[in-house]
């Protein structure tokens, strides 16, 4: 989250993720939802949690330098398998709060 923008990852069966996803894109409150990567897992790498937040004062830059171009986290700019890569890098270094 930043900027305006977030960025989420839906892990579940295939028809409550689409459900998900759908009543995602119809929401006025979301705009510009873009999907950045999709496909079926083994096991869940989130089974443990509900929601996070990015702790922006405790990022180390290097992590968003890594995997963009710029210290500005920017969905557009990056892949999804690099946003994946990202969020699991920010959570190992506890970068994320608020989670349950």
């Amino acid at each position: 989250y930043g900027d305006g923008s977030f960025m989420q990852c839906l892990e579940g069966g295939r028809n409550a993720v689409n459900a998900l996803y759908a009543h995602i894109i119809r929401d006025k409150r979301h705009q510009d939802v873009v999907l950045l990567r999709y496909e079926e897992i083994v096991e869940r790498q989130f089974s443990g949690w509900t929601m996070g937040l990015v702790n922006l004062n405790r990022i180390n830059m290097s992590i968003m330098l890594k995997y963009s171009e710029t210290p500005t986290f920017n969905p557009y700019a990056v892949t999804g398998e690099a946003s994946q890569a990202m969020l699991q890098e920010l959570i190992a270094t506890a970068s994320v709060i608020g989670h349950a």
